[in-house]
């Protein structure tokens, strides 16, 4: 539930983004410079939603340790309590 929550605000503005995309694409054969400008404004916007917010939150949500992996001889580890912190 907490992931559910920590996630709402980035899945709101990628169904957004994707009805503006839809709405883009239903003219594929008379787009513009500035229609497909815009498509692929769309289609950044998405990505960086999708890699700065969603995929880093399941992470956090779901990795418990890493096993064998150090950063300056110090065994690593996840920021905080996994499952509380999302």
């Amino acid at each position: 539930m907490r992931l559910r929550m920590a996630l709402a605000q980035a899945q709101a503005r990628i169904r957004e983004l994707l009805e503006e995309y839809e709405r883009l694409a239903e003219h594929t054969g008379e787009m513009n410079a500035e229609t497909r400008a815009r498509v692929r404004q769309v289609s950044l916007a998405m990505a960086e939603i999708t890699d700065n917010e969603i995929t880093p939150a399941w992470v956090r949500w779901g990795l418990e340790a890493i096993e064998g992996l150090e950063i300056d001889g110090s065994a690593a580890n996840v920021c905080g309590s996994v499952r509380e912190s999302v």
